[in-house]
């Protein structure tokens, strides 16, 4: 006899319910892979908009084709069940049918960044056993690729979108000759085998391997689409993603997240700042997707661009996360850009994005613990620590099956806040990370976080969100130099200047203990990043 599914329990049954505030159940333990609810939205609403990208839009009927004929093209080529198949593309729609098209055939999928070199892809290849390789023509990253693959004999396809190169098959040319009908070759929805591998560090050394199953995959879409859904987000809205697909996991996560929520999606990914801006006014973005830091920087290319993000734009919702930041600066971002800005916590290891969210209360990040086990302990003695306190965040999976973790320590410290939420769910709520254990510097025999000097500095209006801690030895003792860059021009009032930084120093040593050297800078003269943003250079020299 089969068992009776938790969906298909009677309401009285299902008391979970009561620690999901308005989560609508079958949000919650929805079941079908995202292959099913793909199909299920081309039945219901096939001309509804799925996905857009520049002056393209694609409804849920045509993404539904497209995958099928790149499924179909993949699969002539001679890519067949359990393969690796590495995609090194920016974000665009190819990149999302093939991801999915490759899933599809049983095949697993490999997101790559295009920013890796020879030695990364020789390094990708021989790890996972990679088959084919699909690239773009830009740049020389496909030369990087096809070096590698003549190293590796295992790589036996290489694939070309939008151009034509010698020794490579032309995407665009070959695939527009396939049906946009495909059987699957396996029911992948309750299957154990690899569908997704991730290696999430940058291009140095060995990077982390993470890896997906297709039921993770399902699980971790539902878990992103409820994040989303408690900020408010619904069918109808505008998603944009700012982050990329190949090197880190919330590009993806996001981009399942929306799509299972039934958002438009916009996949923009990182950098090119007013191609962003582009999107935004072009297709009423009313969620973005961004790191604090990079947030920042689109406002100041909006303002000299004469954006104005409360009157030209639909932005009404903030998705920040994947770096550390204050209370301060958060709301330095709500104030610019007229929105609200909702904290999120992931990790690759868990998943990616989805592993804590806030609500629209904005006080602390709910966990969702039918996913997660979640520990705090003492970083030394590895013992728990009492409800409240700060510590490491330990947490242990509970329905992964890729890649389970037991007790994994983060390396995150945090706390777990006391008392229940007004929104109504009973989650444990994490406070926001005040760093990682490992980020902690020890300067004078202090133990000081980034995001305490964070803290500081954005109660001065007078200074931009861009500063850089610079550590260095001097005469045998280690300094702390703190530059940042003052939100307006004034560098010709010296004695203003004077005042300002001393009252920056005052504050900082209070907060700190330790009285570090304060240079206000002209706006513009500190490096700006479209990633993650560097706040730390640690010169010193080791005795």
């Amino acid at each position: 006899m089969k068992a009776m599914s938790l969906i298909d329990l009677p309401a009285e049954e299902k008391t979970w319910l009561q620690h999901y505030g308005d989560m609508p159940e079958n949000m919650c333990y929805r079941e079908g892979s995202i292959y099913e609810l793909l199909k299920e939205m081309v039945d219901k609403q096939p001309d509804a908009p799925a996905l857009e990208f520049f002056d393209t839009v694609y409804s849920f009927e045509a993404m539904d084709e497209n995958i099928n004929i790149v499924a179909n093209a993949l699969k002539k080529l001679g890519v067949v069940e359990d393969e690796s198949v590495t995609i090194c593309m920016p974000n665009m729609p190819e990149a999302i049918f093939l991801i999915y098209a490759i899933n599809k055939i049983g095949a697993v999928a490999i997101p790559a960044t295009n920013q890796l070199k020879e030695h990364d892809f020789e390094y990708r290849y021989n790890a996972a056993g990679v088959k084919a390789i699909v690239c773009t023509a830009d740049g020389d990253t496909y030369q990087y690729a096809e070096s590698a693959a003549k190293k590796c004999p295992g790589v036996e396809k290489l694939v070309m979108v939008g151009g034509v190169k010698d020794g490579w098959h032309d995407f665009d040319k070959e695939y527009s000759l396939f049906s946009g009908k495909f059987e699957r070759a396996k029911d992948c929805s309750q299957g154990d085998e690899a569908a997704l591998m991730f290696f999430t560090s940058g291009t140095t050394g060995n990077p982390t391997v993470i890896l997906h199953t297709q039921k993770d995959l399902d699980e971790w879409a539902n878990a992103v689409a409820r994040c989303l859904h408690m900020v408010g987000l619904r069918p109808g809205d505008v998603f944009q993603n700012s982050s990329g697909y190949g090197m880190f996991t919330g590009g993806l996560g996001f981009q399942y997240g929306a799509e299972r929520l039934g958002m438009l999606t916009v996949p923009a990914a990182a950098g090119n700042t007013k191609r962003q801006l582009k999107f935004i006014t072009d297709f009423g973005t009313t969620a973005l997707h961004a790191i604090p830091s990079y947030v920042t920087r689109m406002y100041e290319v909006m303002q000299e661009m004469g954006i104005d993000p409360r009157k030209d734009t639909k932005l009404k919702t903030l998705v920040i996360g994947a770096e550390p930041h204050s209370e301060e600066q958060r709301r330095r971002i709500e104030e610019m850009m007229g929105v609200k800005a909702y904290n999120s916590f992931g990790m690759s290891e868990m998943c990616g994005p989805g592993v804590a969210f806030e609500c629209q209360e904005q006080n602390g990040l709910h966990i969702w613990e039918d996913y997660y086990i979640v520990e705090i302990i003492d970083p030394d003695t590895l013992q728990p620590v009492p409800e409240g306190e700060v510590g490491e965040l330990v947490l242990t999976t509970i329905n992964r099956e890729g890649m389970p973790l037991l007790r994994y320590r983060t390396r995150d410290l945090t706390r777990i806040l006391p008392g229940e939420c007004p929104c109504g769910r009973h989650h444990k709520r994490l406070d926001r990370m005040k760093g990682r254990s490992d980020d902690m510097i020890i300067l004078k025999g202090v133990n000081i976080f980034p995001i305490q000097i964070e803290t500081v500095l954005m109660q001065f209006k007078e200074l931009s969100s861009n500063y850089l801690i610079t550590l260095e030895t001097k005469d045998s003792n280690d300094e702390m130099m703190i530059e940042v860059e003052l939100e307006k021009l004034f560098t010709d009032d010296y004695g203003r200047l004077q005042v300002l930084t001393k009252n920056i120093t005052r504050v900082l040593k209070d907060e700190i203990l330790v009285t570090p050297y304060v240079k206000l800078v002209p706006k513009g003269t500190l490096p700006q990043s479209e990633g993650k943003a560097v706040r730390v250079k640690d010169l010193r020299k080791p005795f």
